[in-house]
């Protein structure tokens, strides 16, 4: 069975709305966050057993307000007919699904993940790639620094400069082996 990740719904307090039911009467927090929160979980468990478009944001649903006051919205307007409340969750979202197809809904962009590729060649830096131009880059050469400066300089990245150290991946071209650090 397929695991899919998103990202945690904000805490109760943290919630703000624009609310689209019963706009008469003082909006219900607690069943609009009762809802969201069976909205995404319809929508994980859809995408799981591959039921619908899946053209979902899942990654950042629980963060996309337009879309979950957008469903909120079609819960609210659909007929009673007797239907269960998993049923009804089945069509608000097959509606979503819809919805996002014909672009009545637009959902967020997705931020790009910033990376930089450095390519060296004999030791030397040829070229440098980013999916971002504004990214700042410096190549730190320690092949012939002692222990203590290369101490003193990392201290001084993860202290002064605010960096901290990521995962990289080495690829050894011709070798045909990908290292992972």
């Amino acid at each position: 069975m397929k695991e899919l990740t998103m990202n945690p719904l904000p805490a109760f307090e943290d919630q703000t709305f624009d609310f689209c039911c019963n706009q008469t009467a003082e909006p219900d927090l607690e069943e609009h966050l009762n809802f969201q929160h069976d909205f995404i979980r319809c929508c994980m468990d859809r995408k799981v057993n591959d039921i619908g478009s899946c053209n979902l944001p899942y990654q950042s649903l629980s963060e996309e307000k337009e879309l979950l006051n957008r469903a909120y919205e079609i819960y609210c307007n659909l007929p009673n007919t007797g239907a269960s409340y998993s049923e009804k969750l089945n069509l608000v979202v097959t509606e979503v699904e819809r919805e996002i197809r014909i672009g009545r809904i637009t959902l967020s962009p997705m931020p790009v993940p910033q990376k930089v590729v450095i390519v060296l060649e004999e030791g030397m830096v040829n070229c440098i790639y980013s999916t971002h131009p504004g990214i700042t880059v410096e190549v730190a050469d320690m092949e012939y620094a002692a222990a203590d400066q290369m101490d003193t300089f990392l201290q001084h990245l993860d202290e002064k400069e605010q960096l901290v150290s990521i995962p990289y991946h080495s690829i050894l071209l011709g070798y045909e082996e990908q290292c992972t650090e």
